[in-house]
This record gives C-alpha cells, sequence and structure tokens, in this order.
C-alpha cells in the first residue's frame, strides 16, 4: 500500500500509479529496485519492470565502468545481474508465468496483452490462499479476459483449446478473477480508453472476428458490411434493458452468427457447424446469438 492509495502497481515506464484513481504516485523508480554492484555508483541502464517474470525484472541488469589501471581498458563496460534465490512460496508463481509464456507463443499474443494476462494472472494468484483446479485453467482465463480488454478477435474456446482445458472451467476462472480489483480497473480503463477514441471495445472486437471469419471463409466484403449492420442494428433496437443483453453476450458468438446470417442472404452456401470450428464455439451458441440478432433486425424496412 502507498499512502492512501490500496492498488499500486510500477509500469514499465518506472511510474507508481495508483490502479483506483489513475493517478502517478512517484516517477522514476527503477533506482530503488536494483542491487548497485561495489564498483558503481548509478546504475547506467535497467530492464523494465514487468510481470511476466516472477521477480518483476527487480534482479535488473546493471552497467559498470572498469576500474581497471590499464587507461585502455578503463572505459570497456560491463553487464552484471542482481541474483536471488527463490523461496517454496514462489515456485506456483513462476510455474504459473512459465505456463501463460508458453499459451502466449502458441497463440501468438502481442507483448501488451501478455504483459496484461500477467498482471491479471498475478493478481489473482496473490489474492487466493488457495486454489481449486489447474492452474492451467487460471492461465487461459487470464488471456481470455486480456484479450477481450485489448479487443483481441481470439475466443475462450481458442484459449481453453490451447491450454489442453475444458472451456467450462476457464469460463469460471474468468468469473473469479473479474472479481478482483485489478481486473475491474482494467476493464474501467479499457471502457474509458474506448470512449476516448469514440468507439466501444466489444464493437470493435466483434468487427475483428468478423473480418477474420469472412476472410478465412473466403466471402466477398458485402457479406462483412452486412453483418456489421445486424450488429449495429441489434445494438441500438428496443429499450435499454435490449441493450443490457446485447452487451451480456460473447462477441464470438455475436459475430459469427451475424456472418452465418449474412452469408445466406447473399446465397452463400456457409454452414453453422464450419463457422463454429473456426472459432471453437458451439453450434447451439451461434443458433441462440442468431435468434437474438433476428428478434432485432426484424424492424429494419427497405423501401
Amino acid at each position: 500500500m502507498h499512502g492512501s492509495c490500496e492498488n499500486v502497481i510500477v509500469t514499465p515506464e518506472g511510474e507508481w500509479v495508483c490502479l483506483d484513481t489513475g493517478e502517478v504516485l512517484k516517477e522514476n523508480s527503477f533506482a530503488e529496485y536494483m542491487v548497485v554492484p561495489r564498483h558503481s555508483s548509478t546504475p547506467e541502464t535497467a530492464t523494465p519492470v514487468s510481470f511476466k517474470t516472477h521477480d518483476m525484472n527487480i534482479g535488473a541488469r546493471m552497467s559498470d565502468y572498469s576500474s581497471a589501471r590499464n587507461p585502455l581498458k578503463r572505459g570497456l563496460r560491463t553487464s552484471k545481474y542482481a541474483t536471488s534465490s527463490i523461496s517454496r512460496s514462489e515456485v506456483p508463481t513462476i510455474t504459473a508465468l512459465q505456463k501463460l509464456k508458453e499459451l502466449v507463443e502458441i497463440l501468438k499474443i502481442p507483448a501488451s496483452v501478455h504483459e496484461t494476462a500477467a498482471l491479471i494472472l498475478r493478481s489473482y494468484l496473490d489474492s487466493v490462499s488457495r486454489r481449486p483446479g489447474r492452474v492451467e485453467q487460471y492461465v487461459a482465463a487470464s488471456i481470455a479476459k486480456a484479450v477481450e480488454i485489448h479487443g483481441i478477435p481470439i475466443s475462450i474456446g481458442e484459449v481453453a483449446k490451447a491450454a489442453g482445458v475444458e472451456i467450462e472451467s476457464v469460463q469460471k476462472a474468468i468469473l473469479q478473477m473479474s472479481e478482483t480489483e485489478v481486473v475491474k480497473n482494467l476493464v474501467r480503463k479499457s471502457i474509458v480508453k474506448a470512449r476516448f477514441r469514440g468507439s466501444s471495445t466489444k464493437m470493435r472486437r466483434i468487427e475483428e472476428f468478423i473480418n477474420r471469419l469472412v476472410s478465412n471463409l473466403g466471402l466477398d466484403p458485402e457479406v462483412k458490411r452486412i453483418a456489421l449492420e445486424f450488429v449495429r442494428v441489434s445494438l441500438k433496437a428496443g429499450s435499454g434493458a435490449n441493450i443490457k443483453t446485447f452487451h451480456g453476450k460473447k462477441s464470438a458468438a455475436l459475430a459469427a452468427a451475424a456472418v452465418y446470417l449474412a452469408a445466406r442472404l447473399l446465397n452463400y452456401d456457409v454452414s453453422q457447424k464450419k463457422i463454429a470450428s473456426m472459432l471453437e464455439l458451439k453450434e447451439s451458441n451461434i443458433r441462440k446469438h442468431y435468434r437474438f440478432l433476428i428478434d432485432n433486425v426484424a424492424i429494419i424496412v427497405y423501401v
């Protein structure tokens, strides 16, 4: 805890940031994490703090000017690393972060999303004394939540399959992680950013899913246009309760249903099974979201 703020993180730029308010409490804090070598005064370079490593890169690299008598060698720099022993209590976190790294590589997740997933995973592991189930389901859940926050078109089913766990266990873990303050603040922050850009994170992610499906299925761009229109009309249709229902739907399933609906209207022979397999969805999910879209777009009248 730092002052009156209970949720403080150190960003890769070295700032202490309060997750509750977004206030920068302190700047350029890397020096506080350095173990200065015997013949060095101040650090020349340092590895940025990262949630992806168990020690958050606190054992950072330092540059040391040689104090050799030979003036030709005096200008040489030597790199040193601060090392520390690993306690037994750190082993679960190290194991989880290693599995996270492996899954990130399989799914080709961007570095920024990897960092967010690591923050979510660490915050959850630190908040519970005992974790039921396999660590893989929490690793998968942290990635699923991170790609949702960043608007990346990767479904929960795809993450679960890559992790080798049941989708139901990942969904359960996501619900548990969503209750942590770190995740709540990350979600709020993504909403604020989306409003600043004048777009919805959910809508942007649905569009990315639609782009991916239309491209992989080799469909005409007109399918994409109509599918997006169905989703936009569905969002705007009806009362506030309907809009709330829209936001409760899964982005991947909505995109899949919209593409299926648009493709059939344009007489493309595309099955729900084929679309579902591309995003690791159940066909029943597509049918449910298909009916949801049909109910809302029934108000469209072409003249």
